[in-house]
């Protein structure tokens, strides 16, 4: 009897044993399937954040893209494209990766910090490139500026002097004054009738002038038609005036000396004169001096 209770004994102890052998075992179980779960989560919550903050980054290196004109150096544009093609397939590994461990997160991490890292230096770099384009355009528009300014100085100074010399040419211009036209009949008389007229009488001063050059002058009358033509005796009385050949009707040459001169014409009359309004023009110097009209009747 003693026996058979022993065996019982022994077999309860040894289910006992084994019982709590597996419950241990189970019990290990369940904690090591909770602490994977929770590295499970852990990772993932982790590889959103890396998510995050890779894709924080493309769009930083994508903003850089977008501006590549205010950053101006191929250089450095060359090095933000492949650091932006590095961070770009870093991260579509890291979102089509299905199974990522810890080992990978914090590969990963270390990307990370290397590519904050560049993105510092080359931020650095970009400001100290745009303070210096700053500089040299504000170093080019000041010289713009200043050219500008002497442009116009210049262009003032220019026609100052224009002005000036105009104003000088004007003071030594030559001037005939107290213009007087008499029409005269054969007995020396005045008369108007275009059919009796057989002189013209010519007379005027050139004025003095201390500030017109002095020495040898010649003095061109024109005595012009209602029609507009010129009396001329010989076609080839001519002067030049403006790089233009005209006709002359009369003319002397004079020994100007500054001083006040008085000149006299006289046209013979030998050709058909027709009735209307005549025009004498007075040239010297290559310029008009003086003009005076008078009229013929039937």
């Amino acid at each position: 009897m003693k026996k058979q209770v022993s065996i019982i004994w022994l077999i309860i102890s040894a289910v006992l044993i084994i019982l709590t052998g597996a419950l241990l075992a189970y019990v290990y179980w369940q904690r090591s399937e909770m602490r994977n779960f929770k590295e499970h989560i852990n990772i993932e919550n982790e590889r959103e954040k890396l998510e995050e903050e890779y894709t924080a980054i493309f769009q930083e290196y994508r903003q850089y893209e977008n501006n590549r004109v205010w950053i101006n150096n191929d250089s450095l544009i060359q090095k933000l494209d492949r650091e932006k093609t590095r961070v770009q397939r870093l991260l579509e590994e890291l979102r089509n990766r299905k199974n990522i461990d810890a080992l990978t997160i914090d590969s990963l991490h270390k990307e990370l910090q290397c590519l904050r890292n560049n993105i510092k230096i080359y931020q650095t770099t970009i400001d100290s490139l745009n303070r210096e384009n700053r500089q040299l355009k504000a170093e080019k528009n000041d010289a713009l500026s200043r050219y500008q300014k002497a442009t116009r100085e210049a262009d003032q100074l220019q026609k100052d002097n224009y002005e000036l010399n105009e104003k000088v040419n004007l003071a030594a211009r030559l001037e005939a004054i107290n213009i007087e036209i008499r029409t005269l009949n054969k007995r020396g008389r005045k008369s108007t009738d275009k059919d009796k007229v057989s002189r013209l009488k010519i007379n005027f001063s050139i004025a003095r002038n201390t500030m017109a050059p002095t020495g040898e002058k010649r003095v061109y009358v024109c005595i012009k038609k209602p029609d507009g033509t010129t009396l001329v005796k010989d076609r080839g009385n001519t002067f030049f005036l403006a790089g233009k050949e005209y006709y002359y009707s009369l003319q002397q040459i004079i020994d100007y000396t500054g001083n006040n001169e008085k000149m006299y014409f006289t046209w013979q009359v030998e050709e058909y004169l027709p009735s209307g309004l005549y025009r004498i023009d007075i040239f010297a110097d290559n310029q008009l001096i003086g003009a005076e009209s008078f009229s013929l009747n039937d």
